[in-house]
């Protein structure tokens, strides 16, 4: 790359570094104006792809404002949730 922009290999370099460090301040920056929550939990969820033999474990972040008692997730499930 050097040979092509015709400067010295040490330029490029410090210019990858100085890039790398602008893109990584841009990506918090970024990354933390969308996150409006103070307090989240992480949790996780047991589910299964294409046969019941497959399990997965995925791990969720989720609000603490999110989360619902058992009577309240029963309201919303109706008879679907006694039956569990």
């Amino acid at each position: 790359m050097a040979k092509i922009l015709k400067v010295s290999r040490d330029t490029v370099s410090n210019k990858l570094k100085f890039l790398g460090h602008v893109s990584m301040i841009k990506n918090m920056e970024v990354k933390f104006s969308h996150f409006s929550s103070e307090a989240i939990q992480f949790d996780e969820m047991e589910t299964f792809e294409h046969t019941k033999l497959k399990p997965l474990s995925i791990s969720l972040a989720v609000e603490k404002e999110v989360q619902s008692s058992d009577k309240e997730s029963s309201k919303r499930f109706g008879s679907i949730h006694s039956l569990a």
